[in-house]
């Protein structure tokens, strides 16, 4: 079997691991198992695609990043290597280890028989749940399949085990790949789906390189599209039938151009001495350095500019529609940026151009999308000629897709004119409910006599969302009875429904309308009720949906008057107070709304959110930590709730201690600081730091202390650093969730010896192996709490439920495992917690790891 070239630079910086199913899925929709010249001709492809002969070539398994892939050496010079991964991926590199590595920089090759790799990667792909998503691509990754089919190659071309080949390739026939769906390969041959995987793996790579890796990227821009056009017409020729190819050769063409063009380009020190027309030249030939921002995946204008920043596309903003004429030549520049668009479910993401900017800073600037140059000419003479108005009420009353957008526009220049195109506007069967309630915001900027008038019109439309904008716009305006007009709505219904099953985009539209227009009702009257409004959001409330009594209690914890006013005690609850109190012991989830707009609910439980709204309120009165273990959150919720028991006079419920700890005096930690600054070996100072690690949590104040004292040089900064962050990660307890199967109780008791242990990779996946055994369907679930306060951290054990898509499933900073081993994936997951903590040591961490037998 041969490599390409293309992949030799690729793949080294995409070699990710990708999700894999295993074999028991639908037997309908599986391809051809291919037997004799379908298996020759299957062979013979990817022979033929021009991969180095692996006939001879040493097996090893290669760990990078923290996991490990097969691998045929191609050459090796010492510590330096040279790589075919059965992944079909290229990679150079040299061999790294030592004991101050982190797990996830190690690189190391290890000597490997063919035969028993690929019986391991097999049973991996067996015993891996179904785990590929048909509505998330893989984006990076080729195809498992293909990597099994290259095993198979590899064993056929060494005459070995014709057996485990069959077996290979029977799982690739059964194994979702990167283009065919389940239910797409049925009676497909092999051969045909691998090719279609390779030739979407290639088309995805062939400018996402540089786009993903920082440490990959057109950074240097010339180097890496020279590296591309190098390599390019050395593989053009073994697919001359793949349907990418005359849209790279295209791309080729626009690559060689902008390297024959590089020294043209004005420098930023050129910049400096331009202005005007000169200077806006300069700015939009500089467009192909332009960079994304980093919020957007949908390839919006936020992918390009508006954060301020001094990159050409921000600079051209500034300069405003002087720039104009210049962005209107270069619409149809096809010069590439180094911006990627990559949509969430597209299969074919493109480099953005300077035209593609251009158009979008000429919408900024406008509120116009010319289809042509000419079109973009034409209005600018039209604007030179009759004025601005005259186009931006011609726009706005052609009730397009920019309308609302210019009204914003006709309000801020020509507010004297604006009434009459705006009341136009809300009523007109082309604005959206959202739409219209940016019109009633632009509306309460005009000084006009009717603009009351107009408003209640639109307090009578038959959508919240609208009727609590021009409720809020009117009240603000001194208007009297717009919280009964609000409240009738209440009374009237118990609140938006959840969704059921698929909707059409309008009709999801219409449900996310609704919801937020109910969010915002209930933080109205929140925060302008009386007595009576909380009695009636009070009555009934039991029998709301979750996310309406969410609204509510959160709301009213966190803003309506009267909660846990004085007096104190020998008194009524008012309705608010009453609404809190049964928020605190509310277990709904309010996220159980199929809407984005009560995302912020997230999944936990209702009185949760109610009591971080609370101690929110009145801090240092009462304390809520939602990322502490359960038991914690119960003992401040009872501190709560005790303090409503008080008003009415009834008997107080004990209180749990909160977690909490006896300092050391400096003197007795002095020698853990004593002895790492004295360390001088590599083994002396690490028996350093584990003895500092192992100081016990009392320790860390005055070990912060003293580290302040200190003077010490970067090498022994960071020792300090990795045995501070261990500390503190000590484990402070162990809670055992009830629902567990009795089989658990001798395993578990692995759990009681890590606490006041560090937090510890090894420790934490023997733990988690010996329960997860005998855990039974239900599985295991592990959740990992710290609070930031230097006070350890929890670690709180139950069952996980019913089996998930992931047999790991992690969740919080930690990202989804994919095929990684429990070892790997428990020393991955340790690592992370120890990174993220070394960033953001200010901030709580909160995980979930769920693990099914």
């Amino acid at each position: 079997m041969r490599s390409i070239l293309l992949l030799a630079g690729l793949t080294l910086a995409l070699s990710i691991p990708a999700p894999v199913a295993r074999a028991d899925g639908d037997e309908n929709a599986r391809a051809l198992l291919p037997e004799g010249d379908d298996r020759t001709a299957l062979f013979a492809y990817v022979d033929g695609l021009g991969y180095p002969d692996t006939r001879d070539l040493d097996v090893v398994t290669l760990r990078r990043w923290g996991s490990d892939v097969i691998a045929f050496v191609i050459e090796r010079d010492g510590p330096r290597f040279d790589v075919l991964t059965a992944e079909l991926g290229r990679i150079r590199g040299e061999v790294k280890t030592g004991p101050d590595l982190k797990p996830h920089e190690v690189v190391e090759l290890r000597s490997a028989d063919l035969v028993s790799a690929a019986r391991s990667q097999l049973r991996a792909h067996l015993d891996e749940p179904p785990s590929w998503n048909r509505w998330a691509p893989q984006w990076i990754e080729l195809a498992p399949r293909t990597e099994l089919v290259v095993l198979a190659g590899a064993l056929t071309a060494r005459d070995r085990t014709p057996d485990l080949v069959t077996e290979l390739l029977d799982l690739a026939c059964r194994m979702p790949g990167a283009v065919e769906w389940p239910g797409d390969r049925k009676d497909q041959p092999l051969l045909k789906l691998v090719a279609k995987d390779l030739e979407l793996h290639l088309r995805r790579i062939a400018f996402l390189y540089g786009s993903w890796n920082p440490d990959y990227s057109f950074t240097d821009h010339k180097l890496r599209f020279e590296h591309y056009v190098e390599h390019f017409p050395e593989v053009d020729p073994n697919y001359p039938h793949l349907t990418w190819a005359k849209w790279a050769r295209e791309h080729i063409a626009i690559l060689e151009r902008m390297i024959a063009e590089e020294p043209e380009i004005p420098s930023e020190e050129d910049l400096s001495d331009l202005e005007g027309d000169a200077l806006i030249a300069a700015l939009i030939r500089r467009l192909r350095y332009q960079t994304p921002d980093g919020r957007s995946v949908m390839g919006g204008p936020g992918m390009y500019f508006g954060q301020g920043g001094n990159t050409p596309a921000d600079r051209l903003l500034a300069i405003g529609r002087d720039a104009l004429p210049r962005l209107i030549d270069a619409m149809h520049d096809d010069t590439l940026t180094r911006i990627t668009s990559e949509g969430r479910v597209s299969i074919s993401p493109r480099i953005i151009s300077v035209g593609d900017v251009a158009i979008s800073l000429i919408r900024e600037l406008t509120g116009q999308h010319f289809m042509t140059p000419e079109d973009g000419h034409a209005w600018l003479a039209r604007l030179s000629a009759e004025g601005e108005l005259p186009l931006l009420l011609e726009e706005i009353r052609g009730g397009g897709y920019f309308s609302v957008q210019r009204a914003t526009d006709l309000v801020e220049r020509f507010p004297e004119a604006a009434f009459e195109p705006l009341q136009e506007l809300l009523v007109a069967e082309t604005t959206k409910p959202h739409e219209r309630c940016t019109v009633i915001d632009l509306l309460a900027k005009l000084e006009h006599d009717g603009v009351d008038a107009v408003l209640r019109t639109a307090l009578a439309e038959n959508v919240t969302l609208v009727r609590v904008a021009a409720a809020r716009t009117l009240r603000a305006r001194g208007a009297e009875g717009m919280t009964e007009a609000l409240l009738a709505i209440w009374s009237a219904s118990p609140g938006p429904s959840l969704a059921g099953g698929r909707m059409q985009s309008d009709a999801w539209q219409a449900l996310e309308n609704e919801h937020t227009g109910w969010e915002q009702l209930v933080a109205y009257l929140a925060a302008h009720g009386d007595e009576a409004v909380f009695a009636a959001l009070h009555d009934g409330l039991a029998d709301r949906p979750p996310h309406v009594r969410y609204w509510v209690m959160r709301d009213v914890a966190a803003s309506a008057p009267g909660v846990l006013a004085a007096p104190l005690t020998g008194r009524e609850l008012t309705a608010a107070e009453r609404i809190v109190r049964a928020g605190l012991l509310d277990d709904g989830r309010g996220a159980e709304a199929a809407s984005a707009s009560v995302g912020d609910s997230g999944r936990e439980p209702i009185r949760d959110r109610v009591a971080e709204r609370l101690a929110m309120r009145f801090p240092g009165r009462f304390e809520f930590r939602k990322d502490t273990a359960p038991h914690v959150r119960d003992a401040y919720r009872e501190r709560m709730s005790n303090a409503f028991r008080a008003i009415t006079g009834e008997p107080l419920r004990p209180e749990a201690p909160l977690p909490s700890f006896e300092p050391l005096d400096a003197d007795a930690v002095r020698p853990f600081v004593t002895a790492l600054l004295a360390a001088t070996g590599d083994e002396e100072r690490q028996a350093a730091e584990d003895a500092f690690a192992n100081a016990g949590l009392p320790a860390v104040p005055a070990l912060r202390a003293m580290r302040d004292d200190s003077a010490m040089s970067p090498e022994l900064e960071r020792a300090y650093a990795r045995a501070y962050r261990r500390l503190t990660l000590t484990i402070r307890e162990i809670v055992v969730r009830e629902g567990l199967p009795e089989a658990t109780v001798e395993p578990l008791r692995a759990f009681d010896d890590m606490s006041g242990t560090p937090l510890d990779a090894a420790a934490l996946q023997s733990a988690v192996q010996g329960v997860a055994r005998v855990a039974d369907e239900q599985g295991l679930q592990i959740e990992l709490y710290y609070p930031a306060n230097d006070t350890g951290c929890s670690i709180v054990v139950g069952p996980a439920g019913p089996r998930g898509q992931y047999r790991f499933d992690l969740h919080g900073f930690a990202s989804q495992s994919g095929g990684k081993d429990l070892p790997s994936m428990m020393l991955s997951y340790c690592d992370d917690v120890l990174e993220l903590f070394a960033r953001r040591p200010e901030r709580s961490l909160s995980s979930r790891l769920r693990i099914w037998p």
